[in-house]
């Protein structure tokens, strides 16, 4: 029963608006003291059903965390047509609650997060190359200028279907469509983003750098995650819990740097630069073998994926398949420049050459 009434003044034209919430705290969100279901009634008499986030006049973070999320969602929504944004997240509006001066952020409701998907229903295995490259594929399809994590993407019910939507942009950044993919942009400022789906180009010893390839390392560390899952489902074993999935993940990611971060690795120039050399430190075989022994494993079930994976963690973010590229690789629409030998065996050069190279800009 959605019985608890909220009062706001929205933040586009200052009008004196209410919805009503369940009061309960419904999702899991860090920056929100309470994510409830509610419903909010348009001007057209149209009712919908939403996500409201409320977080606390007091908390400081909280209110970074809003005032970030309204502005860059708002200017997506001023700036990209419908049809360009229906894998993000809608904002419905936001305001701030009185009389207590609450933050509230409506947004559209989903089901459930990927990541509560991916640990809460561990109940699917992929047989084949083609299941696992469908997953990455769901994960670019959403892909924009964003840095993510599994928690970033939320599924929502559209027409009677469930479609992964991204959601959560604190630390977005609005490139306009001429931006170069594979130009890069300072952080302004230190940022801590989740050091397991950091990309390499961001340790940079005198500022950190972000582009729209870091994203594309984020869906290739996510990718290891959901294949590091499905052996443990094989193998009957539990989800590896935060610290240890952060470790392995962590792990990895050193393997495809080439260089080894310190316990956390959070900030730019916050991180020890060890080359992963057996000169240079004989033990880190033997400390990174479970990450080994998983890019091993991967290659020998999935090679297709591990192709695709191994470039979207290409250390040279140049290197790195662009989102659509990502799309056309994964529907089969181009090809891998790794890939062209082994498709000019199999096919004839006429027939693989009707092939462009996938877009890595």
């Amino acid at each position: 029963m959605l019985q608890m009434p909220i009062h706001y003044t929205s933040f586009l034209n200052s009008e004196p608006l209410q919805l009503k919430i369940s009061g309960k705290n419904d999702y899991t969100n860090e920056h929100s003291e309470m994510v409830s279901v509610g419903y909010f009634l348009a001007k057209n008499g149209a009712i919908s059903c939403v996500a409201v986030s409320l977080i606390s006049a007091r908390d400081t973070n909280g209110s970074d965390f809003f005032a970030k999320s309204r502005d860059i969602m708002h200017k997506i929504q001023q700036r990209l047509p419908k049809s360009k944004r229906k894998f993000l997240i809608e904002m419905i509006d936001a305001g701030y609650t009185t009389p207590y001066g609450e933050r509230a952020l409506i947004t559209e409701l989903g089901e459930e997060s990927f990541n509560e998907r991916l640990y809460g229903r561990r109940s699917v295995l992929y047989a084949s190359d083609a299941e696992m490259i469908s997953v990455i594929s769901d994960l670019a399809q959403p892909l924009v200028e964003f840095h993510k994590s599994p928690t970033n993407f939320m599924y929502v019910k559209n027409d009677g279907n469930l479609v992964l939507k991204l959601v959560d942009f604190e630390d977005a950044q609005f490139f306009l469509t001429s931006f170069n993919q594979n130009e890069s942009a300072a952080v302004r400022g230190v940022r801590e983003f989740s050091p397991e789906y950091t990309a390499p180009e961001y340790y940079d010893e005198m500022y950190g750098q972000i582009s729209t390839k870091f994203d594309i390392w984020s869906v290739g560390i996510i990718a290891f995650e959901i294949f590091i899952d499905q052996l443990r489902l094989e193998e009957k074993k539990a989800p590896m819990n935060g610290m240890e999935r952060r470790t392995m993940l962590c792990n990895i990611g050193n393997l495809f740097f080439g260089f080894k971060r310190n316990r956390f690795g959070d900030y730019p120039g916050n991180v020890k630069e060890v080359p992963l050399l057996y000169s240079e430190d004989p033990n880190w075989v033997w400390q990174n073998s479970d990450a080994i022994h998983a890019v091993l494993r991967l290659w020998l079930k999935f090679p297709k994926t591990a192709l695709l994976i191994t470039n979207l963690l290409d250390f040279r973010q140049e290197k790195r398949l662009t989102a659509q590229g990502v799309l056309d690789f994964t529907n089969g629409l181009c090809f891998h420049e790794e890939l062209k030998t082994k498709l000019i065996e199999e096919m004839g050069r006429s027939v693989a050459m009707k092939f462009g190279e996938c877009e890595t800009e």
